[in-house]
């Protein structure tokens, strides 16, 4: 696995990178596929909050047919996710 560190939101990675863990100054961490510096393909992003997405990302914003948000309480939805938000 390629270990990615991030200052201020602008990652190392580049081109297109499979199995990458970027990890964020404020405690936000993804691990997943990116392309062109950005979060692109399946993967998991974890907010320090707790919160989780697991699902497709494309040009660094959520979608997916079936992805899965789950709450820092164990709460969980699965749909539909388009332009960064649950449809």
């Amino acid at each position: 696995m390629l270990c990615c560190v991030v200052m201020s939101a602008v990652p190392f990675c580049v081109l297109y990178v499979l199995g990458c863990r970027m990890m964020y100054e404020n405690g936000d961490t993804y691990e997943g596929t990116f392309a062109h510096n950005q979060k692109h393909g399946r993967g998991k992003f974890l907010w320090a909050d707790g919160d989780c997405y697991e699902g497709m990302f494309h040009k660094d914003r959520r979608y997916d047919k079936r992805g899965k948000m789950t709450l820092g309480d164990g709460t969980s939805f699965e749909g539909i996710f388009v332009n960064d938000r649950m449809v």
